[in-house]
């Protein structure tokens, strides 16, 4: 019969969802978790001058025994952590908070186990409960739309017949060569040569498609630009940098027209295929977003009839995921954080 592991357990907190507990593993306990430990690996390991699986405990702890440790003091945690939690009854909302208090080789080992726990509460009944789950139908004017956006994604575009000066909307054939201004130095992606950039569409640090614009082909323009403090090269961020670019040709965009050819481009028969397509596409879309309205207004009546204490980790958690969410949306070149103000309103 496997003897029952000692361990010492005393409540710090219990206020609300928050417990805090002390747990003290006694010093015998770790030590024979370390001997079966060592029983494990030992029949694995090679001392000269034993077969494998007969090195005696005494050499194995004293070769072994620190190496092991941390794993040992490891597993003991999570082994007693869970057995408490068992025995008390918590339902963990999210994994467990521990902080070691005090050990020492030979000396007991004492931790502090700070959990929050799942809320009980009375589940409400459903009878009764009327939803409307909103219909929405997909119109002529619906499906035009989608297509004049997919028509705009696959313009074309050709060389401009005069000899004007560039304009926003335009692709800009150039080539650049840059530096950092302080120090005069070249960085690697600050070269290219025939790049297209089409102007106004914010894919360079702001400024720099700016200071192109209303220039002619064969010009030669030196550009000064910052970048921005939050820039993924950190060598760059913050710093001004000056480009010494030539434009070698202006292209304007060429409207796709959608007909018969154009379904036939997107691997369609023709334009009625694509439209229908479309149709249904779209059709999906406002499915989805009827299912979530219908799904938003079952847990608002669910809020309405339920009232219980909410674990400050879970709302910290989905606070953290709303925030980044927002942060990854912000778009390139502006700063990657949100004010304090904009923070107080989530």
């Amino acid at each position: 019969m496997k003897e029952e592991r000692k361990m010492q357990v005393k409540e710090l907190k219990n206020k609300g969802l928050a417990h805090e507990i002390e747990v003290t593993i006694t010093a015998n306990d770790i030590d024979k978790r370390v001997d079966e430990h060592l029983k494990k690996v030992g029949k694995n390991i090679k001392v000269a001058g034993f077969r494998p699986g007969k090195v005696p405990m005494n050499i194995l702890k004293k070769k072994y025994g620190k190496a092991i440790m941390g794993e040992v003091l490891e597993a003991a945690v999570n082994d007693t952590s869970a057995k408490v939690l068992k025995e008390k009854g918590l339902q963990p909302a999210m994994k467990p908070s521990i902080e070691v208090k005090s050990f020492d080789e030979g000396k007991d080992l004492t931790y502090v186990m700070a959990v929050e726990v799942l809320p009980k509460f009375e589940v409400k009944s459903f009878k009764g409960v009327k939803l409307k789950k909103p219909v929405a139908k997909v119109g002529d004017k619906d499906i035009d739309e989608a297509l004049k956006r997919i028509a705009g994604q696959r313009k074309s575009s050709e060389p401009i017949k005069t000899q004007r000066a560039s304009k926003k909307g335009d692709i800009l054939v150039f080539d650049f060569d840059g530096r950092t201004a302080d120090d005069d130095k070249k960085h690697d992606g600050m070269k290219a040569q025939s790049y297209h950039l089409e102007l106004g569409s914010g894919q360079f640090i702001s400024g720099f498609e700016d200071q192109l614009t209303g220039k002619k082909a064969g010009e030669k323009v030196e550009v000064k630009v910052s970048f921005p403090k939050n820039y993924g090269a950190k060598e760059l961020a913050g710093r001004d940098a000056i480009f010494d670019c030539e434009i070698k040709e202006i292209r304007e965009q060429v409207e796709a027209k959608i007909d018969d050819e154009f379904a036939k481009s997107l691997g369609l028969d023709d334009l009625a295929a694509l439209k229908k397509a479309v149709e249904e596409q779209i059709g999906k879309e406002y499915a989805g977003h009827s299912r979530l309205k219908l799904k938003k207004a079952l847990l608002d009546h669910l809020d309405d009839g339920h009232d219980f204490e909410i674990p400050s980790g879970m709302v910290d958690l989905e606070y953290k995921n709303i925030l980044q969410q927002i942060e990854m949306g912000q778009p390139q070149g502006e700063e990657g954080k949100i004010g304090d103000d904009e923070k107080a309103e989530l």
